[in-house]
């Protein structure tokens, strides 16, 4: 227990030591990473923490909001029950369910090693690269468009949505290893494989990719696992057949169907395996499926109408992903971490006999090579992320799968090592030695000390491979190296400011709180949201759209533009605008005959100087 909680404090530190240092740094103030993105997701934690749970568009609160945020409404129902800032809530709950993950991480590791001190590796997933510093100066690796490759800290920093289902879905798959890789009653593997089912599936409510990573995780390694176990031939070339089909029919799928049915298709080459699965077990796997299915149902069903529906947004997000695949250069070396050690995992459990290590390596590197590859067969569902998440999944649990196979690499000669034809070896060898009155561990254990020296000099090159791995993985850090000291991603945001004080108490004299705020080119949409909670007249293209899109979306683009559009804001139902004296656009003078004064406030500016937030109706001239 003392390993876990150093392991845990290992990574807390080296979570908060990124931040503490950078000045005026508190809980409630937000990471300013990537913030476009970040802070659109606090927009929904800021209306739950306001009793606004209604599933709409989070900016101007309309429309229908297709995204998944059950995490992001947990996060301000926390934040509304304990009255913290959703700030606070953010950053509290996010690394709690970090520092979950590196405690049940490490409680598997001393689990399957035996050994206490392997807790202690339980945060190296979380600070391996992709050797990014090999390419260049920083500590990622830029792709076309705005994808990129870096290593799961990349992600993980933010603290988003994306992030915590990744920790969560982690938690699952450790689950599914610790009663399947080792013995264990079968009520235990029912109600531990029932849990991580429910909750892979709940997880399609909190991030799509790391949900969809995650379900062809377990898809691909268990179809694997029931090929290995039939010992049969024929499955196994028709799932090697499978492959180029998806390929050669995904693009047209997807041009019929769309992208969801597309990613469905995706799990083709599986189906032999699961068709297999499913009669060995009579169909109790079914139940498995059947509560995925239950836990995901509601994303599932929203994206589904909106999508028969022909849901605008949905159709656009669709179209809009391009040219976000990793060049398989990239790809390939910047998985060497992790390429390397699961190459020697499968060299071990090929020469342990142990076919559940060898359909999780050859399992999950299927389903890492298809998802980081679905622009090619038509899914176009965003691959570097589905890359990088697929990267964290392996990460996390090839080091208690590594444990299982490096604790006896090769089988002790003259013993049959029945796990290439069923289930765990030692679970196996403990029921035939239930079966013959025999004492398995006693067993096991003189036969292991009679062949020490043979085994010992067996295993050489094996545990060679392993050094060689391990220094290639330890290698990578140099990318989280360079990140923990890039101060330019890990500044601040604070909402307690002058200006901010000023802004707040403005918003809050509006007469009517239904009409939609508009503001000025200089003051932050985003941050307002945050700040006020007022339904604004902004939305985030890439997230959900309002109602009134196309009048907004004008509105929006003279904004940028330094112009205020009164007929597209009006037309959005807006009815008000935010003004700030320090801005040069200066809208009081060049749209006085458009702006009714309401309320004002003053402040002080960073440099000393006065200025005034004002609120400002708006009267759309007559015939535009």
């Amino acid at each position: 227990m003392l390993a876990v909680l150093v392991a845990m404090a290992t990574h807390l530190g080296a979570q908060v030591s990124m931040l503490v240092t950078q000045p005026g740094w508190s809980v409630d103030r937000f990471r300013d990473y990537f913030p476009l993105d970040q802070l659109a997701y606090m927009s929904m934690v800021k209306n739950a923490s306001q009793g606004e749970l209604a599933n709409v568009e989070p900016f101007t609160e309309t429309g229908v909001n297709q995204y998944p945020h059950l995490y992001y409404t947990v996060l301000g129902l926390i934040s509304r029950a304990f009255g913290l800032h959703p700030v606070a809530a953010w950053q509290i709950v996010g690394v709690l369910v970090q520092l979950l993950l590196v405690a049940v991480l490490g409680a598997v590791l001393i689990r399957v090693s035996g050994r206490w001190w392997s807790a202690l590796l339980a945060p190296l997933p979380f600070v391996l690269g992709t050797y990014s510093w090999l390419r260049g100066d920083g500590w990622f690796t830029p792709l076309e468009s705005h994808a990129v490759v870096w290593g799961p800290f990349g992600v993980l920093f933010t603290l988003n949505g994306e992030s915590v289902s990744l920790c969560l879905a982690s938690v699952a798959l450790l689950g599914l290893i610790v009663v399947w890789f080792r013995p264990a009653s079968p009520r235990t593997r029912v109600l531990v494989t029932a849990g991580a089912s429910l909750l892979i599936g709940v997880l399609a409510n909190v991030q799509t990719y790391s949900f969809l990573a995650a379900v062809y995780v377990v898809v691909y390694v268990l179809a694997v696992w029931a090929i290995l176990r039939r010992r049969s031939v024929v499955l196994a070339v028709v799932t090697a057949v499978l492959v180029p089909v998806t390929f050669l029919l995904g693009p047209g799928i997807a041009a019929s169907a769309g992208q969801l049915p597309t990613l469905v298709f995706g799990m083709l080459p599986a189906v032999p395996g699961l068709l297999a699965v499913t009669f060995s077990t009579r169909g109790r796997v079914l139940g498995y499926v059947a509560l995925a299915v239950l836990g995901a149902s509601p994303q599932v069903v929203l994206t589904v109408v909106g999508v028969v529906t022909g849901d605008p947004f949905l159709s656009y997000r669709t179209a809009s992903n391009r040219d976000l695949g990793v060049e398989p250069l990239v790809g390939w070396t910047s998985a060497l971490p992790l390429l390397l050690p699961l190459a020697v995992l499968l060299w071990a459990a090929l020469r342990a006999r142990r076919a559940p290590v060898v359909a999780y390596v050859l399992g999950m590197s299927a389903a890492w090579l298809v998802l980081a590859s679905n622009d090619l067969w038509g899914a176009n569902a965003e691959p570097y992320r589905l890359w990088i998440n697929l990267f964290f999944y392996v990460g996390v649990t090839i080091l208690p799968v590594g444990a299982l196979v490096l604790r006896s690499p090769v089988p002790a000669p003259g013993h049959a090592v029945p796990g290439t034809a069923g289930g765990t070896p030692d679970a196996d060898d403990a029921a035939d030695a239930d079966a013959n009155g025999v004492d398995a561990d006693a067993d096991a254990d003189a036969a292991e000390a009679e062949d020490a020296a043979p085994r010992r000099r067996r295993s050489i090159p094996i545990a060679v491979a392993t050094v060689v791995a391990v220094v290639v993985a330890l290698g990578s850090t140099v990318d989280w190296v360079r990140f923990s000291g890039d101060s330019a991603f890990h500044q601040v945001l604070a909402f307690d400011t002058p200006r901010d004080d000023a802004l707040t108490e403005v918003v809050a004299e509006r007469p009517d709180p239904e009409l939609l705020l508009g503001m000025d080119p200089c003051i932050d949409a985003q941050q307002l949201k945050i700040l006020t909670g007022a339904p604004l007249a902004h939305y985030h293209v890439g997230m959900a759209w309002p109602t009134a899109y196309q009048p907004l979306a004008r509105y929006m683009e003279s904004r940028i533009a330094g112009a205020l559009d009164a007929d597209a804001l009006a037309e959005a139902d807006g009815g008000y605008v935010l003004t700030d004296s320090a801005c040069g656009a200066d809208w009081p003078t060049r749209y006085a005959d458009l702006l009714v004064p309401v309320a004002q406030e003053g402040y002080e500016t960073a440099d000393g100087k006065d200025a005034t937030v004002a609120l400002w109706a708006i009267v759309p001239p007559i015939g535009g």
